[in-house]
């Protein structure tokens, strides 16, 4: 890939998704887009880019994202949140509320939605009460979002998920020679999916939510990008809501409006 080529690339996928390439991962962004080349029939990354920026190329933008953005996920990953989130609500519910509302702001292809929608499912479970429960999940990439829209994981999979929790929460399912295991309808019921850029506030939900999850995506995005995401976060935060950011994303040295409470984990302030 020529140098020329890397930058303009790495414009359009910055003006596009707020990522942002270093310049050292040109021989990685070309690995990448090798399947589509081959797809499209394009001998060069060269011919591909004219395509790319070409009124034809529109639509292709979308899919050179989907190649570029790093869809790693699993269930229950880094727990300590999870177990962390279930004590929270059982606060919020200790003091009366019935409403619950949730933001994973990166749904990859649907595990930590719905390890959100398992956990909120055994708070009720472990109340013997039913709450007005919602989870908003978006991402950018509308290929992950129809793998999470189907709900349906491998065994392999549901691995970290507890025996028990795991019987009460997935159905078996057939696919050809497969089986497979889907979340029960009751907890798939509790998530809505949606495409969201990160990149391009301000996003079109209200609020108030009690929990953001913004786990592992900041670390793709620059000062400018990342100062944005947080002020809407924030804005989008109920009073004292919390924010969940992975494990290498603390805040540190950010000019933000949040208190730590636990490692990668701050509380809303005003």
């Amino acid at each position: 890939m020529l140098a020329s080529d890397y930058q303009e690339l790495r414009r359009i996928i910055y003006d596009r998704s707020g990522i942002t390439l270093g310049e050292n991962k040109q021989q990685m962004l070309s690995c990448r887009l090798a399947r589509r080349l081959r797809e499209l029939g394009f001998a060069s990354e060269r011919e591909y880019l004219r395509f790319l920026t070409s009124p034809d190329g529109e639509s292709e933008v979308d899919a050179m994202l989907e190649a570029v953005t790093t869809n790693v996920t699993s269930f229950f990953r880094e727990s300590a949140h999870f177990d962390h989130l279930t004590g929270q609500l059982h606060e919020i519910a200790g003091k009366g509320s019935n409403r619950i509302r949730i933001w994973c702001a990166a749904a990859s292809t649907g595990q930590e939605p719905y390890t959100l929608a398992i956990v909120v499912d055994e708070v009720m479970r472990a109340l013997n009460r039913k709450l007005d429960a919602r989870i908003l999940s978006t991402d950018l990439s509308t290929e992950v979002l129809a793998v999470a829209h189907e709900a349906t994981y491998q065994e392999k999979d549901l691995a970290p998920i507890a025996q028990q929790i795991r019987a009460r929460q997935f159905e078996p399912v057939v696919s050809g020679s497969q089986r497979l295991f889907r979340v029960v309808e009751r907890t798939r019921s509790l998530v809505t999916l949606a495409r969201l850029n990160l990149a391009k506030p301000p996003f079109p939900m209200k609020g108030p939510f009690d929990a953001v999850f913004c786990r592992n995506v900041m670390i793709y995005f620059d000062d400018i990008v990342r100062g944005r995401l947080l002020d809407e976060i924030h804005r989008v935060l109920g009073p004292e809501g919390l924010l969940y950011v992975g494990h290498s994303e603390g805040l540190t040295g950010w000019d933000h409006k949040f208190e730590r409470l636990a490692p990668s984990v701050y509380r809303k302030i005003t």
